[in-house]
């Protein structure tokens, strides 16, 4: 009810002379805008990966860890076209190519002997990072510190 009047006001009507509430600066222009983030961007998934296998990342040093985990966030501020177009990473094709018999018989225990192309995300010096991709995204599987997986012809 507005003052003295007697009269309801309709909702959403404002009678003339009624108190108005103030809009806190804050509110009435955030200094803060979050900007959306771009969909495009090379990512790292997890949900894939061998955590018991011969290629479990919880078997390398601290160090190395944190080398990966920073690698990794600089490759997530790319694309995947920057990522896979030369260095750092490499689409191997057919998983049964794989060099590495052990690789190939963790991929069948894992239920991912069907997928058809296996990639690498080359860390440093000889640390790779083994998976499967679906641009934009790159669903880590093994961890090679050592580059036993798919090694080296030189």
């Amino acid at each position: 009810m507005s003052r003295g009047s007697g009269k309801r006001v309709p909702a959403g009507r404002i009678q003339k002379g009624a108190p108005r509430k103030a809009v806190p600066a804050v509110a009435a222009s955030p200094t803060r805008v979050l900007a959306a983030v771009d969909q495009t961007l090379f990512r790292i998934r997890w949900n894939h990966f061998d955590f018991q296998g011969p290629w479990c990342i919880g078997a390398s040093p601290a160090d190395d860890v944190v080398k990966l985990m920073m690698r990794l966030r600089e490759m997530e501020r790319m694309t995947p076209l920057q990522v896979f177009s030369g260095d750092p990473g490499k689409d191997y094709g057919d998983p049964a190519r794989l060099p590495n018999r052990g690789a190939r018989d963790k991929l069948v225990d894992l239920g991912m002997a069907d997928e058809t192309c296996i990639s690498r995300l080359r860390i440093n010096g000889p640390s790779r990072l083994y998976g499967f991709r679906r641009d934009p995204e790159f669903y880590a599987v093994f961890w090679d510190p050592k580059h036993e997986i798919w090694p080296s012809n030189r």
